[in-house]
Formats: structure tokens, sequence, C-alpha cells
């Protein structure tokens, strides 16, 4: 019996699927999914395959989740604040230079000066 050929990620399935990379540019074989950083492969059924896997129902919670969740930086302010809020940049230096010297004194309580 002969040998099957495999199939390969190639250009006209990833214009296809513009959310499936390839997982290493030297393997056309397996394919990840950006989304959620799914692994699988291509090379039994090359369309087919993607087919079958975004009919799933691990790819349909993924895909659910994913949209329903934001993005981590949503939830969280600014490192840096700017000159339009209430507090200015000399303030920001004189908290940071205080926070920076609780941790010196708090390292020299415990003796451990590496921490520095």
């Amino acid at each position: 019996m002969p040998f099957k050929r495999l199939c390969h990620f190639n250009e006209k399935l990833q214009n296809d699927f513009p959310f499936i990379k390839k997982l290493k540019s030297t393997d056309d074989f397996n394919v990840q999914y950006t989304t959620y950083h799914v692994t699988f492969p291509v090379s039994h059924g090359g369309r087919s395959d993607i087919n079958d896997h975004l009919k799933t129902q691990k790819h349909k919670l993924a895909t659910m989740t994913s949209v329903q969740s934001g993005k981590v930086s949503n939830y969280f302010s600014a490192l840096v604040p700017t000159e339009s809020k209430t507090m200015k940049s000399h303030e920001w230096l004189r908290l940071k230079s205080d926070w920076r010297s609780q941790i010196l004194i708090h390292c020299q309580d415990r003796r451990d000066l590496s921490k520095i």
C-alpha cells in the first residue's frame, strides 16, 4: 500500500483562517489557534482538520470565554500618572522615593541587603 501524503498548512489555508498560525516556521503539520493557544495537527486532513476543530465543544467554550473576558490591562490604571490627573510628577517622585526608603528599612531590619 503506498504511503499517504501528508497535508501541509500553506498560504491558502493561512488566508482562509487568519486566526490560525504555524506552531514553528519549520513545522507545516502542526498549527496553533491564536486566541487560546491550543495546538492541533493538520497533517491528516488539512482543511477538514481545522473545520473539525472549529466544531468541537472545547473551541466553542474557549471562544465564548475569550469574548466575555476583557484584557487584563483594562483592570489596572496606568503605572505613571499623567499631568492631567491630580497627582503632579514631583508628587509621584516623592511617593516613589518614600516607597524605596521603606523597602530599604525593611531589608535592613531583616539583615538581608541582597534584596535591594
